[in-house]
């Protein structure tokens, strides 16, 4: 009876482990899906918001420095499902000059249907203004957006940048330039023509090594209609809770006061995930 018993145990503890495993693997796969698409939802919207402050490369170090994030996905179902996104990053900096180059590219379709086609180029220079916190900057940005109904965007810009609060756990930024942009919209094969003032305040706040918020917000209202003016955001928090487990929340949004018909006023999209580090 004794060796019933515990053989009995045993076949249990390997039937949970069976269920436990499969059930694991069921989240983790069902979980990369979802969030795949929550992704590609949220890259696609959030393309034509070009967020320059997430994509600084904040390194104190002189010369090249750069990144590539990549991804490819192919799911077959019923239909066959294509992902792709490519973010690469480059930055060339001395103690007087930065120039950085970013680029930002979307696109996911089905068997009849495109679901995301989205791309940007971000090119800009700034000059710091001898010892001093402020720094003089021009840019020039190209971007399309099929889900917004941009077929293309282009846009020149100068402005000035300071650096408020420099400390270890403690930065803060804001910035004021005025651009001028060209817009054709594909619905209405409409020619637009705009020149806006471009302001921003973007932190990063450290208090303990087990939390972090960073965060931008930006205004940009036509110089001539204030009336006429876009809002956008972005906000992140990072907890560590353990030394293995930590989270991570992020927050976007945009409101265009004079969006397009077809094109919804307010957008935003939310994302949350989370890390395991096996020792």
């Amino acid at each position: 009876m004794q060796y019933d018993n515990a053989e009995h145990r045993r076949e249990s503890g390997e039937q949970r482990h069976y269920l436990t495993s499969l059930f694991l693997h069921f989240i983790a796969h069902n979980f990369v899906l979802t969030s795949l698409f929550f992704v590609l939802f949220a890259n696609s919207v959030f393309g034509q918001i070009v967020n320059i402050e997430s994509n600084r490369i904040h390194d104190d170090s002189v010369g090249w420095s750069g990144a590539v994030t990549g991804m490819f996905s192919a799911q077959k179902n019923k239909d066959l499902l294509l992902s792709a996104n490519l973010r690469p990053k480059i930055q060339y900096k001395t103690k007087k000059h930065n120039i950085f180059l970013v680029g930002d590219y979307n696109f996911s379709k089905g068997s009849e249907r495109i679901f995301s086609n989205a791309g940007m180029f971000h090119l800009r220079y700034a000059y710091r203004i001898k010892q001093t916190p402020w720094k003089l900057e021009v840019y020039s940005q190209v971007q399309y957006n099929q889900l917004l109904d941009l077929r293309y965007r282009f846009l020149n810009g100068a402005g000035v940048r300071v650096k408020f609060i420099n400390k270890e756990k403690w930065k803060l930024y804001a910035g004021t330039s005025t651009f001028y942009e060209r817009q054709l919209f594909a619905a209405s094969n409409t020619v637009v023509d705009d020149l806006r003032w471009s302001n921003y305040l973007s932190w990063f706040i450290e208090p303990r090594d087990y939390f972090s918020f960073t965060a931008a917000t930006y205004y940009q209202p036509l110089w001539d209609d204030f009336s006429n003016y876009r809002v956008s955001g972005q906000y992140t928090l990072s907890f560590k809770i353990t030394t293995q487990f930590s989270v991570k929340t992020e927050l976007n949004f945009f409101r265009d006061e004079k969006a397009q018909p077809d094109v919804p006023k307010m957008i935003y999209a939310t994302t949350v995930g989370f890390g395991y580090t096996f020792n």
